[in-house]
């Protein structure tokens, strides 16, 4: 029974000992800043396009005559003719290159990326109490080592007679 209560006090004592060491994990929250530019992008128009039939005919006089104009354009073409008595043709063609302008938009995301930067940390630093307390107990210490060489220098007759029999004792116990 008294063994069982001596392995039960020692497993308590080693279980209660034994603490588990806690280190808190924190997480950096990364900021990013985005930036949103609008821009023109000029998109250039398809190529005009023209298609143009002439039909014409000669007379009993011998004269050039025209008889039909056909002519298909896209919007974007300007066209214009002539038809002279001497026979000449003169047919003027403006193209008008529109380019478009469409609205776009650019985002720029800035990511702030943390850098881990190695802290000190101070663990068990002593208190004004504490530093205090050890200077104290250092001249306490110095006093008694004072007095103890005082003793055993100056004082041999009380002090040597006080060891010897404090070593029979110590022997006598053992």
């Amino acid at each position: 029974m008294k063994a069982f209560i001596r392995i039960l006090v020692m497993s308590l004592v080693a279980i209660a000992g034994c603490k588990a060491v806690k280190t808190t994990v924190s997480q950096v929250p990364i900021n990013y800043k985005e930036r949103i530019v609008e821009r023109l992008v000029p998109v250039k128009v398809s190529d005009d396009s023209l298609s143009m039939l002439a039909l014409f005919e000669c007379d009993s006089a011998k004269q050039v005559i025209l008889k039909q104009l056909n002519e298909a354009k896209s919007k974007g073409v300007k066209s214009g003719f002539d038809f002279t008595s001497t026979g000449q043709f003169h047919y003027k063609v403006k193209t008008v290159h529109d380019t478009i302008y469409i609205a776009a938009k650019d985002s720029f995301i800035y990511k702030e990326i943390p850098i881990k930067v190695a802290v000190p940390v101070e663990v068990n630093k002593l208190t004004k109490l504490q530093v205090i307390e050890i200077r104290a107990g250092k001249i306490m210490f110095g006093i008694l080592a004072v007095g103890g060489v005082y003793l055993l220098v100056i004082k041999r007759s009380v002090v040597f007679p006080f060891l010897l029999k404090l070593l029979k004792w110590l022997k006598s116990l053992f």
